[in-house]
């Protein structure tokens, strides 16, 4: 039995406290929930008889603390060549709940990323397992978290297609971010080798804490007013916020345009044009894919839509090419098209 105050562990959430204990009535029935306040003032409800069995558990002490630094500093252990059955392996240690479990995945992917480079898949299981831990080892040691994070390289790609456009020929996408306790800043651009390319530049400051994220995105495409000119009518500048959460099966994510060259609607007022979006990641063959499907919920320009229109339905694999013993080139595919204006498109990739 755990008590108000208590500083616990929900496996695959992260570390946090015990709020409040409350009874609900649900469907008739009444139950005791512990009210868990996770980081990121995330709130979740666990029933207190079935706790335990979640595998809900107080969080380790300094001394144990210590022992999963030990961990991250030893040498990786061997994992399976196959994809499938790797991942299968560390996910089944983070369901565990168990932090020395954790930290091992941690530190395999860690040396795997830096010697091969992973997979999208594998990113996002490891920086899922590196938030997991941290919340753990922040109030194991009351300590802030201290750690930045920073990534960079380019995407070459056949075609630039995004929410069921294309929006230009073969092209490099390089991109650049850093991330702090959940925040991150990062920015990308597309530049095409066709003449008619236009150049594109976005910024995108986001926070992101277990499954919830939010973002707020300034697209920029060269259409000649430059990039400096932010008049409010009269811009080449749109900003859009998002917000969204991922279940892990399924992510669901929604965007709305709420300044700049937003387009209109039907009556030619500002559209606040959205786009919401559904996807799914699964592995099959020892291929990472994700199936999406997109749509705007009503009339504008933006998008080109007169009403709730479905603008992409996709299917995209991902895979590692084994070059050498130290290089892997991560490689995808992607197959889309667009209900709307029945277009299709068929994109691949290069990621560095």
């Amino acid at each position: 039995m755990f008590n108000v105050g208590d500083f616990i562990v929900y496996p695959m959430h992260g570390a946090g406290t015990i709020d409040a204990i409350e009874e609900k009535d649900i469907l008739g029935e009444k139950q005791s929930y512990y009210i868990l306040k996770m980081p990121g003032e995330v709130k979740v409800m666990v029933p207190t008889d079935k706790a335990e069995k979640i595998g809900v558990r107080n969080i380790i002490d300094k001394s144990s603390a210590d022992k999963v630094f030990a961990i991250l500093e030893e040498d990786e252990t061997e994992m399976s060549m196959n994809w499938n059955k790797r991942y299968r392996d560390n996910m089944d240690k983070m369901k565990s709940g168990d932090i020395y479990e954790v930290a091992d995945v941690v530190r395999n992917l860690s040396f795997k990323q830096k010697e091969k480079g992973l997979s999208t898949g594998e990113k996002k299981m490891l920086h899922n397992a590196k938030q997991i831990l941290v919340s753990e080892l922040v109030l194991a040691e009351h300590s802030p978290q201290d750690e930045v994070e920073a990534s960079v390289g380019p995407d070459v790609v056949s075609s630039y297609v995004w929410r069921g456009q294309k929006l230009g020929g073969f092209s490099v996408q390089p991109y650049v971010g850093i991330d702090y306790k959940g925040f991150s800043l990062s920015a990308w651009g597309n530049v095409g080798v066709e003449s008619t390319d236009d150049k594109e530049i976005d910024f995108t400051l986001a926070y992101s804490n277990g499954g919830f994220s939010l973002s707020l995105t300034d697209y920029w495409v060269d259409y000649g007013t430059g990039f400096l000119h932010f008049a409010a009518h009269d811009t080449d500048h749109v900003l859009e916020a998002q917000i969204g959460y991922d279940f892990d099966v399924v992510a669901i994510n929604w965007y709305t345009n709420i300044a700049g060259a937003d387009g209109v609607n039907a009556d030619g007022k500002r559209a606040y044009s959205s786009y919401v979006s559904l996807t799914a990641p699964f592995s099959l063959g020892g291929i990472d894919w994700t199936a999406e499907i997109g749509a705007t919920p009503w009339a504008n320009d933006y998008y080109g839509a007169n009403g709730f229109s479905v603008q992409e339905i996709s299917l995209m694999a991902e895979k590692e090419i084994e070059i050498t013993e130290n290089f892997s080139l991560p490689i995808f595919a992607k197959l889309a098209c667009n209900p709307a204006t029945e277009d299709t498109f068929f994109v691949f990739g290069l990621s560095f």
